[in-house]
């Protein structure tokens, strides 16, 4: 009788697992390349992604979102982009992927950014992207590329 009371017992015990939230945040960032880019739009994203205690502070530096934006560089010859993407944030390193449609008012280009950088827990990162471009109808989107970009309310201080 103790034998099938113990298993019984231990599992009530258990806390009940929380499912992780997500928030709106806002982004702000710089793009330089063979253009200087501003970047603004949101992101949707959480802390402690692959765990149900955010009470360790090592737990809340795991920090993953989706983001919807634009980027824009103003002139004579405007160039933007609307630009969505998903990126992972391990405490520094960052590694994400973004879509991008670029166009300069006649003639518009697909592109599809892998980047990969380094973080302060995903309030600002630093990285690197690599353009691969659809057909390359833009000259002034070059292949590589350096971002810097902040995300005011990840929640990393709750």
């Amino acid at each position: 009788m103790v034998l099938f009371t113990l298993p019984a017992m231990a599992q009530q015990s258990l806390p009940e697992a929380k499912r992780p939230y997500r928030k709106l945040a806002a982004i702000a960032g710089n793009h330089w390349s063979g253009t200087n880019m501003v970047e603004a739009g949101v992101a949707w994203g959480h802390r402690c992604t692959y765990t149900n205690n955010c009470n360790l502070i090592a737990n809340r530096f795991i920090y993953d979102y989706f983001s919807l934006s634009a980027e824009f560089e103003t002139g004579t010859n405007p160039l933007v982009a609307a630009k969505a993407g998903y990126h992972f944030v391990l405490g520094v390193p960052s590694v994400g992927v973004s879509t991008l449609w670029y166009t300069d008012g006649t003639y518009s280009d697909f592109v599809l950014r892998p980047e990969v950088g380094l973080s302060a827990f995903g309030i600002a990162t630093l990285s690197y992207g690599y353009n691969l471009q659809a057909r390359q109808s833009i000259e002034r989107v070059t292949v590589n590329q350096i971002s810097l970009k902040v995300i005011l309310g990840t929640r990393l201080f709750k």
